[in-house]
């Protein structure tokens, strides 16, 4: 009779080493040999099922976010990385599964209402999208709300009709901020934050955390400046920029009147 050979402990700082000394290839053959059954804290999980995503393994994190349901440890958060991936992997009923697992566990999450329409809405269904929606629609401002269902519906305009003042020129509000989210989606789990430093260098650096209406508050207030990853975790882009060079004492009036600006964008 044979026998499964005895599970080894895991050695998470020696992982952490090769990890800060940029070994890549000995750190994917490391995460790659390891079996979900052999780890016991929630400390080892979380740092693997990152530390795949982050070399390109996403076989590696799902089987760990596997091993984390069976043992019902898995947090809302952990089951919205496993609809992503799931849904990246062309697998959108399983990931509409794995979201409405989460519901479950915290039916006011908004990162899983949100998922769940999204899903709802490629799967071609709509009506179930725009009727789970208003069943929960009290709980969100009304901005995100309205922008929940331009998702579900795919509509939008980038400028208002006719020569109104323009809403930017107002403070602005909870719901603002909501829309902004809404609108500027990507990667959910990680947004890109700038750094200054004395010497005058600069760039971002990625933070792993979602973008909240906190950070995005800060954002608009000036205290720091943040970035999105466009490409979510279903490997698609929902949103793209222009750079367009238009001279700025020309821009406030424009910005107030359509026709100036449909002019200006020939």
């Amino acid at each position: 009779m044979t026998t499964n050979p005895p599970v080894q402990p895991v050695a998470l700082n020696h992982l952490r080493d090769l990890q800060a000394h940029g070994e890549r290839d000995r750190l994917v053959e490391e995460l790659e040999r390891l079996r979900p059954e052999s780890l016991t804290t929630t400390e080892e999980f979380d740092f693997i099922i990152e530390a795949a995503l982050e070399l390109g393994l996403p076989h590696v994190a799902e089987g760990f976010l596997a091993e984390k349901r069976n043992r019902r440890d898995a947090t809302p958060a952990d089951l919205l990385q496993a609809a992503a991936l799931a849904a990246s992997r062309g697998r959108p009923e399983e990931a509409l599964e794995q979201v409405e697992q989460a519901l479950v566990l915290d039916p006011r999450h908004l990162g899983a209402v949100r998922r769940k329409i999204h899903l709802l809405s490629r799967l071609g269904r709509p009506d179930e999208a725009e009727q789970f929606l208003s069943a929960r629609a009290e709980l969100f401002p009304a901005g995100l709300d309205q922008a929940l269902r331009e998702t579900i519906r795919g509509s939008g305009e980038a400028v208002s009709s006719g020569d109104a003042p323009a809403a930017a020129a107002e403070p602005w509000t909870e719901a603002h901020i909501h829309r902004l989210i809404e609108l500027f989606q990507g990667r959910g789990d990680v947004h890109a934050r700038q750094w200054v430093s004395p010497g005058g260098g600069g760039g971002y650096n990625p933070v792993h955390q979602p973008l909240d209406p906190v950070l995005v508050e800060g954002h608009f207030a000036g205290r720091h400046t943040l970035g999105v990853y466009q490409l979510d975790e279903e490997a698609r882009v929902r949103w793209i920029a222009f750079d367009v060079d238009i001279r700025k004492e020309v821009l406030p009036d424009a910005l107030r009147r359509r026709s100036q600006w449909q002019t200006l964008m020939r």
